[in-house]
C-alpha cells in the first residue's frame, strides 16, 4: 500500500512538473506566434498561396510549415482553428512526397504516419492514405475532410499556411 501511494505521488509530481514545463513553453512564443499544443504556431487567415510560397512565407517569419508529429498535437491545432471561428478553409502543413512518389515525409525528413488519426478517408477504397498520385504531392489539412490531412496539388493557391516556429 505504501509503495502504491509513493508511486502515485511521484507520478503526480512528474505530471505536475511536465504541465509546468509545457505552460512555461507556451508563454515563450514570440509574436506573431501563438502557443498551441506546446508549440509556437502562426496561422494567418488572410494569406493564401501555393505550398512553396507558403513555406517561404513561414520561413520569412522565422519558422517553417508545421510538422504534425502526434495525434494530440493535431487535435490541438484543429481545436485552435475551430476556436478562432474563421471561415472554413484549407491549411498547408509541412508534408510532401515530391522527393519520391508515395513516400510521405515531413520537412525534417521523418516519415509521415499514414492512416488514423491524421489522414482523411478518401478515394474508392477509403484507405486513409494519399491517393492523388503524381499530381498531388503536398499535405493539406482539408476543409472538405473536416481538417484531416489530405494530398493536394502543390500549386493550389487558395490555401493558408500553418507556420511552426523554429526551435
Amino acid at each position: 500500500m505504501a509503495l502504491h501511494v509513493a508511486t502515485t505521488l511521484l507520478l503526480a509530481l512528474f505530471v505536475g512538473f511536465s504541465r509546468q514545463q509545457n505552460s512555461a513553453l507556451e508563454r515563450a512564443c514570440n509574436p506573431p506566434y501563438t502557443p498551441v499544443g506546446g508549440e509556437c504556431l502562426f496561422i494567418n487567415p488572410l494569406v493564401t498561396g501555393s505550398w512553396e510560397d507558403m513555406r517561404a512565407y513561414c520561413q520569412s517569419a522565422g519558422g517553417d510549415l508545421v510538422n504534425v508529429f502526434t495525434a494530440q498535437f493535431y487535435a490541438d491545432i484543429v481545436y485552435f482553428i475551430q476556436a478562432q471561428e474563421w471561415p472554413r478553409a484549407n491549411y498547408w502543413v509541412g508534408g510532401t512526397d515530391e522527393g519520391h512518389e508515395g513516400v510521405w515525409v515531413w520537412l525534417d525528413g521523418t516519415l509521415m504516419r499514414m492512416g488514423t488519426p491524421l489522414w482523411a478517408t478518401g478515394g474508392c477504397l477509403n484507405s486513409q492514405r494519399p491517393d492523388g498520385g503524381t499530381g498531388e504531392n503536398c499535405a493539406v489539412m482539408s476543409d472538405i475532410y473536416h481538417l484531416f490531412i489530405n494530398d493536394l496539388d502543390c500549386t493550389s493557391t487558395s490555401v493558408h499556411p500553418i507556420c511552426q516556429a523554429a526551435t
